[in-house]
């Protein structure tokens, strides 16, 4: 059985419905939306995968007005290692003016394995050492 979520407030609701019950969002005008801006919504999804996807589809995509959201996220977000990651990797792949200040701040990021990964980004970045997919960059 699939589970339906409004797309505004990422309560779960029935599948036929127009309106949210939650919180009122139009669910119809969800459809009417641009993929970009249904992504960036996708960074708030409650499923901490869905997350991570629309992270690197962003990143691949090279969306810049992502990376507001990711600066956001990677200042509120203390646990989920593996979206950090992904938002970190996905910001290497935007040419946007402040990514370079965003990674040295994840830098000093309160876990330790953001910080340390932000830190390993900075030095081949700092390096010039290209690196052609960042997919696979572990380090």
């Amino acid at each position: 059985m699939l589970t339906f979520y409004c797309p505004n407030c990422w309560q779960i609701i029935n599948e036929n419905e127009k309106t949210c019950p939650h919180c009122g969002y139009e669910l119809e005008s969800f459809s009417r939306q641009d993929y970009k801006d249904k992504l960036l919504a996708a960074l708030h999804h409650t499923i901490p995968e869905r997350r991570m996807i629309a992270a690197q589809i962003l990143g691949n995509l090279k969306i810049q007005q992502a990376v507001p959201e990711f600066k956001k996220i990677l200042e509120e977000e203390r646990e989920n290692y593996y979206l950090l990651r992904a938002i970190l990797i996905a910001l290497a792949k935007i040419d946007h003016p402040e990514r370079i200040e965003i990674i040295k701040k994840a830098a000093h990021h309160p876990s330790g394995l953001v910080s340390s990964f932000a830190k390993m980004m900075l030095e081949k970045i700092n390096h010039n050492e290209g690196i052609d997919d960042w997919d696979h960059f572990t380090g």
